[in-house]
């Protein structure tokens, strides 16, 4: 059966098959139409081809003979390609046999085609020989107008690809196919190439010498999958200085490979090995540097990403910077060899004057990048950062720096999005600072990694917040667990007591603390994700429970007006773009099985009629959540709803 995207391809061709039941003058007619079709469809048709293999559809390119015919009539008008592994290897190979039926279709001019072919369209790192024909395989020129490209290389589908062919699962293979791409597109302004496998240096070199041969490039990102022991780790540092100076935006994703890098253990191998392909550098040409010292004074965005096992070191990182004066935007990798975080941090001002955004995450438990960036964040200019994203996977703590709340105060005008996770000496205190004066934030998320990374009740109420127009929050609330959530001996928990509720004195100042966090929450009317934790602890500042397993007292459930039970779910009725609710929600504890029912229910689904997930309930397989809550996803069938986890 044939795809749609086979049958949109073939529209015009259509038109040429009624010719025959038509008359002379029909036909001219139909021809023209044909032609006419041809002629302003074609080009915006084939401007972006996408062919991403997925089993179990046909909806690609690929997928038959009349499309890739119709592809073949029609590269010239290509300017966007998005493939996977199969494709990448099939496309390489339909050029070949293009390439092979073009130098022998006249003798007169074999010299010239043999040349050319043998100069410019088969550089010696190419593989010599196409893959075995187990596939139908049909020539098709190569496209050379490309300003996009963009290449997934997570494959593993293997054999069940229509178009597999054996030296997909060749990475060095697949690499030089991407060189090869490149090479035939100098014109091209946006490069995305996702889980690139990189060997040795012969790999970064030929990556860095098709780079160094767009001059036009604006944007270029490349996910890497490289082995720890090689003798360089510096690709990025490579890649960067490959760069002309039109770059504009610059992302480098790296990840450690736990494979064997040993060519015999690569898949497909042919029988009588690559023979004279796998050369020298100085044999295939790889010689030259390839390093451009020019500031690439366009590039505002660099990202240096790794998971922990890729670290730079510290002179090259600094050789990065001195490349990029107008950097806005920077992440941060693991740097070795830092021997002074506070001049590290500002070299990084001085080289980076413009920098308004800047982010880490720390994979390898080392906190002395997490110093950099804080001491980075302290060094700049005010008012100029724009977002600060800081996250640890273990707390680390920075003590002789000035008061963190003096930092972000320094940037309240601009500030718009904050993640602090894993600084395990940001107090309440500084929390409030950001809250309180940071008017102009969209996301502000405190993790809960540390012990300490929370706001105090008393500080959350205490000033009125400014970022009301915050769409994102995360935020853990310190709570003292008594009298409310942890009731004193022999007492009865108000909502299990009989009418009229009565509340002690010190329940009612805790209820009219509580009330006014949950004014000050309701007030966040443009709040569209809002993950908030309740931490109750005990006396000496000890948690008693664990952060999503208990709800805020009252804040769930209406005020019950026979009982008298005090509730203040209605002063969350500004919400109303509310998409996601997390954190201490649940509607499974002893509170809010008696609380929650269906009056709740219903006022949730008419004050938040956007939401689409609230983890009310964790593990509902196999069992049915509370009749409320069953009535609730009924009203919302057909739309996008989810109450548990």
């Amino acid at each position: 059966m044939e795809s749609a995207t086979t049958r949109f391809f073939n529209i015009a061709e259509l038109i040429i098959h009624v010719t025959r039941y038509l008359d002379d003058k029909g036909v001219c007619r139909l021809i023209q139409t044909s032609h006419h079709l041809n002629a302003i469809c074609s080009e915006a048709l084939y401007y972006n081809v996408k062919a991403n293999f997925k089993p179990d559809t046909n909806d690609n390119v690929f997928s038959s003979v009349e499309s890739i015919q119709a592809l073949a009539r029609n590269t010239h008008h290509v300017r966007q390609l998005d493939l996977s592994v199969p494709e990448i290897v099939y496309y390489t190979n339909c050029v070949y046999a293009f390439q092979g039926q073009l130098s022998t279709e006249t003798d007169s001019n074999r010299e010239v085609q043999e040349h050319r072919l043998s100069s410019q369209e088969r550089p010696l790192w190419l593989p010599p020989l196409p893959d075995p024909r187990i596939c139908a395989v049909f020539p098709m020129p190569a496209m050379r107008l490309l300003t996009k490209l963009e290449l997934d290389l997570d494959y593993d589908c293997k054999e069940s690809c229509p178009n597999y062919l054996p030296s997909c699962g060749n990475p060095k293979a697949t690499l030089t196919h991407i060189c090869w791409i490149m090479d035939c597109n100098p014109n091209l302004i946006d490069v995305i190439l996702s889980y690139l496998s990189i060997k040795d240096h012969q790999d970064v070199r030929l990556l860095s010498k098709s780079i160094s041969s767009l001059k036009r490039l604006q944007s270029l990102y490349v996910g890497a999958r490289t082995r720890w022991d090689w003798e360089s780790l510096q690709w990025r540092f490579n890649l960067l200085f490959s760069c002309w100076t039109t770059i504009q935006r610059l992302g480098f994703d790296a990840s450690y490979m736990e494979e064997s890098w040993d060519s015999s253990d690569y898949m497909n191998v042919p029988s009588g090995g690559w023979g004279s392909w796998e050369r020298s550098d100085e044999e295939w040409g790889l010689t030259e540097s390839f390093v451009l010292q020019e500031p690439c004074t366009q590039l505002t965005k660099l990202w240096l990403w790794d998971t922990g096992d890729e670290p730079v070191l510290v002179e090259n990182f600094r050789s990065m910077l001195a490349r990029c004066p107008n950097l806005t935007e920077i992440a941060l990798p693991t740097i070795t060899g830092i021997d002074d975080a506070q001049r590290l941090a500002e070299d990084i001002v001085q080289l980076c004057p413009k920098l308004s955004s800047i982010e880490f995450r720390d994979w390898i438990q080392d906190s002395v990048v997490c110093d950099v960036i804080v001491r980075t964040l302290a060094a700049l200019p005010e008012n100029q950062v724009r977002k600060f994203s800081c996250s640890s996977i273990l707390p680390f703590e920075i003590h002789d720096l000035v008061d963190a709340r003096l930092i972000f105060r320094r940037q309240s005008r601009t500030l718009r999005d904050v993640y602090l996770n894993g600084w395990a000496n940001i107090d309440s205190k500084t929390i409030q600072a950001i809250l309180v004066e940071c008017e102009a934030l969209d996301q502000f998320t405190v993790g809960c990694l540390s012990e300490t990374l929370y706001i105090d009740l008393e500080d959350a109420i205490s000033l009125p917040w400014a970022c009301t127009r915050i769409q994102q929050l995360e935020l853990t609330i310190a709570i003292p667990d008594q009298p409310l959530h942890r009731p004193p001996a022999n007492t009865v928990p108000y909502y299990n007591r009989p009418p009229p509720t009565t509340l002690s004195a010190t329940e009612e100042q805790q209820f009219g603390n509580l009330e006014s966090l949950y004014r000050q929450i309701g007030a966040l009317t443009e709040l569209q994700s809002l993950n908030l934790r309740a931490a109750f602890i005990d006396s000496k500042g000890h948690h008693a429970v664990l952060l999503n397993n208990n709800t805020f007292p009252g804040m769930l459930n209406l005020r019950c007006e026979q009982t008298g039970r005090p509730g203040y779910l209605h002063h969350l009725s500004g919400l109303t773009k509310l998409r996601g609710l997390a954190g201490s929600v649940s509607a499974e504890m002893e509170e809010t099985k008696v609380t929650i029912g269906m009056d709740e229910v219903v006022w949730m689904e008419r004050h938040w009629p956007v939401l689409q997930r609230a983890t009310f309930f964790w593990n509902l397989q196999g069992r049915e959540p509370p009749e409320a809550f069953r009535w609730w996803k009924k009203q919302r069938l057909g739309r996008s709803f989810d109450i548990g986890v």
